[in-house]
């Protein structure tokens, strides 16, 4: 069969394909992870939100299509500093090659830390594996705040960014693969010692 055009998916999004073409494109959707994430890419571009970008995230400490497990690890002393490294342990269920983003969150406002260009993407399989078979994120505990809010998601390896796009832009595929629930996440909190006076 012939692969969808983007015109084709467009049109799909606006309702204004053919009803035989839209089933046979609605029927792939549900079975084709990257015809979904091209679908997300384009949806993205014919809806520019006014606000900014919203990330739907799950409770802090409560994994979504992963298991996980937090640990912070103080360099010094029993308290986190600047610095020291938090780790996260995870083990996905499936086998899809995924990537590694990090978000953090500042006033309210989720954005993301890395990766900031292509150079920079990270897949989950070059992570350090531990006896268990989890793979081995290392975050690093920033100055400021005190509490700093960090969220780690396992997106497809082969998700398209568009790095021409601003920022806030460029992950609107993934946000839409987040709605859907198709992203393993945890989001988790970090909380630096409080100097003493």
């Amino acid at each position: 069969m012939k692969p969808f055009s983007d015109r084709m998916i467009l049109a799909f999004l606006a309702g204004a394909l053919d009803p035989s073409h839209a089933r046979r494109l609605s029927s792939e959707l549900d079975t084709d992870p990257q015809l979904r994430a091209r679908a997300a890419v384009l949806r993205a571009r014919l809806i520019e939100p006014v606000d900014p970008p919203r990330w739907r995230l799950p409770p802090l400490g409560v994994p979504v299509g992963l298991r996980a497990e937090f640990q912070a690890e103080a360099m010094m002393g029993t308290g986190l500093r600047p610095g020291d490294l938090v780790r996260i342990r995870v083990l996905v269920a499936d086998d899809t090659p995924r990537q590694v983003v990090v978000l953090a969150r500042h006033e309210a406002i989720w954005s993301v830390l890395a990766p900031q260009s292509s150079d920079e993407i990270l897949a989950l399989a070059d992570l350090e594996m531990d006896v268990e078979g989890r793979r081995v994120l290392y975050l690093t505990v920033d100055d400021a705040p005190e509490v700093q809010l960090r969220a780690v998601l396992l997106p497809p390896l082969d998700l398209p960014v568009d790095w021409a796009l601003a920022p806030e832009a460029r992950w609107r595929a993934l946000q839409a693969l987040l709605d859907e629930g198709d992203v393993p996440v945890i989001a988790v909190e970090i909380v630096l010692e409080r100097s003493e006076p």
